[in-house]
């Protein structure tokens, strides 16, 4: 993160941000393609489980078409993501998502609306945030990709500041 003025704060215990920082991390780096199937795992659930229907079904992940068939004992799957700490999470795979989080300004920000005195990503018509990557999300997870849209934000105003002729 840009150095602030007032210096850096130590957090003093580990706490749920420290599970919301490590999913943030790397929750966008395993992501197989869809996959229509009547294959599922059929997950049997030991005795007084609350798991209302007494097992679990998975569905099953298509496995990659480009392996040898001889490979049925250690098959591959397609990721859709890519699997790196590259910023994915906040920016998508692809340029299409990547654009999709941008004003329309040269600026170069990100897209975050204002409710109150808050800061907050927008989100779609069915509630879902419009970041990069929103699977398996909760507070953590819209906590940091807020807390990296804003700090990406700074920065644009930053560089416009110390640069006024660059493009975003």
């Amino acid at each position: 993160m840009v150095r602030r003025a007032g210096g850096f704060i130590p957090a003093t215990t580990l706490n749920l941000l420290a599970a919301a920082w490590i999913q943030f991390q790397i929750h966008d780096w395993f992501q197989h393609e869809s996959y229509q199937s009547d294959e599922f795992y059929d997950i049997q659930l030991p005795p007084g489980d609350e798991w209302p229907h007494g097992k679990m079904l998975l569905p099953c992940t298509k496995p990659d078409e480009t392996l040898e068939p001889s490979d049925i004992n250690c098959p591959g799957y397609k990721n859709t993501n890519t699997a790196w700490w590259d910023g994915s999470q906040i920016y998508g795979s692809s340029e299409a998502t990547t654009e999709s989080q941008r004003t329309k300004d040269p600026d170069g920000k990100l897209l975050l609306t204002q409710r109150g005195k808050g800061v907050f990503l927008p989100h779609d018509d069915s509630g879902n945030p419009k970041t990069g990557f929103s699977d398996n999300w909760w507070t953590g997870m819209e906590m940091l990709h807020t807390l990296f849209a804003m700090e990406h934000n700074a920065i644009c105003d930053m560089l416009r500041a110390a640069y006024p002729v660059w493009t975003g």
